[in-house]
């Protein structure tokens, strides 16, 4: 999707959708699947979504365990991180900023704009950092555990706070206090906005009765 408002808006609508019902989160999952399958080179979970659908489908065994809806629980979580992972390969450096200062203008909408690429541009660094990491490990053909784990972590974590250090100082060097002047552009093709529609009309359907529509049509 071109347009990040769109993407933005389908992605919080189809999101409600999973949390409501298990079939909004199977609807959410076609949903993905058409937006994301069709593609040259498809947009597939990442080994950090996977990593996390691993933990939740432990926690869903423990629920099931203990008597509560485990299969529900996988089900609604699996279309979450798929929708969410769908999102964060669509996203591109500068977007959430754009979108931030439509919705809140230059003051308040610049300052979470920013706030928000920082995070993001973050995320995507400890990502690269982390695949630099496995490649370095293969190498050396060293052998992971809990002192490589702990002792990869501690260096993560020590080269994130360094980062931040650096960017707010170069903030602070060029003068920044609160807010900005941003001219946002956005561009929606056709097919972006008929993909907002049906996650819309999911986000209805699973949250709206199928017997409740009758009798209002009735």
């Amino acid at each position: 999707m071109q347009d990040p408002r769109l993407r933005l808006a389908s992605v919080l609508a189809l999101s409600v959708a999973a949390f409501a019902t298990d079939a909004g989160a199977v609807l959410a999952m076609i949903w993905w699947a058409a937006m994301s399958l069709p593609r040259s080179r498809p947009h597939l979970p990442g080994r950090a979504a996977i990593t996390v659908w691993l933990m939740v489908a432990a926690v869903a065994i423990v629920i099931g365990i203990t008597g509560g809806s485990g299969v529900s629980y996988l089900l609604r979580m699996s279309a979450v991180l798929l929708i969410a992972s769908f999102a964060f390969r669509e996203q591109r450096g500068g977007e959430v900023l754009q979108v931030a200062v439509w919705l809140g203008g230059p003051g308040a909408g610049f300052e979470l704009g920013l706030l928000a690429e920082l995070a993001i541009q973050s995320l995507r660094l400890l990502e690269r950092d982390i695949e630099h990491m496995k490649t370095a490990a293969a190498l050396k053909k060293s052998r992971w555990g809990i002192a490589a784990a702990l002792a990869m972590a501690q260096t993560l974590i020590i080269g994130q706070l360094q980062r931040s250090d650096e960017q707010a100082r170069i903030l602070a060097r060029r003068g920044y206090r609160y807010g900005g002047t941003l001219c946002p552009v956005f561009a929606a093709e056709g097919r972006d906005k008929i993909a907002a529609i049906c996650a819309f009309a999911l986000m209805l359907f699973a949250l709206i009765p199928v017997r409740d529509v009758f009798i209002v049509i009735q």
